[in-house]
């Protein structure tokens, strides 16, 4: 075979490898669930998703811990349990619906605590407006953060983790 030939071939090799590779990235990350997406837009509030994979469940996987519909003109804190509406220490995921700048913070410790920065917890900024997720995202554990659409680390802090052990979230809207 000649040299041309192994280039040409080698170069094939490595676009369909890549192609492959983009492919099964693409369908491995969960996307929102389509109710949820249908909800979302008919309202065209800013509004937090919070959800969370079911053990053993793969139709759909994905369920619905809570939708916070947050304020556009000051903070919105939401201490889960009790009359909240968000199961305590569940969430895995979320994503954002018709969202503008400010900040999203997901704490371990529940809101009233205290030092909330005292144990795990995750700040990020939204610096796109309107911004509205296909995908719901991840809490990334030691904040190895691969990269949010329209969302930036502020800061976070590593202890044991967060996913499945949000008590609060704080939404700050500049």
């Amino acid at each position: 075979m000649s040299k041309t030939k192994r280039v040409t071939l080698s170069a094939l090799t490595v676009v369909a490898l890549t192609t492959t590779l983009y492919a099964l990235a693409e369908s491995s990350m969960n996307k929102l669930p389509p109710e949820y997406k249908t909800k979302a837009e008919s309202n065209a509030a800013f509004q937090v998703g919070l959800f969370y994979k079911q053990s053993g469940v793969f139709d759909p996987p994905i369920s619905e811990v809570c939708t916070i519909t947050v304020s556009t003109s000051g903070e919105t804190r939401v201490d889960f349990g009790g009359s909240s509406g968000c199961d305590n220490d569940k969430v895995q995921y979320f994503s954002i619906s018709n969202g503008i700048k400010g900040t999203v913070a997901f704490y371990d410790k529940h809101c009233d605590a205290g030092d909330l920065e005292g144990d795990d917890f995750y700040i990020y900024r939204i610096t796109t407006q309107p911004l509205s997720h296909a995908y719901i995202y991840g809490l990334f554990d030691g904040n190895n953060n691969p990269g949010i659409p329209g969302m930036v680390p502020v800061r976070s802090k590593y202890d044991n983790g967060l996913t499945g052990k949000v008590s609060c979230v704080i939404i700050d809207p500049d």
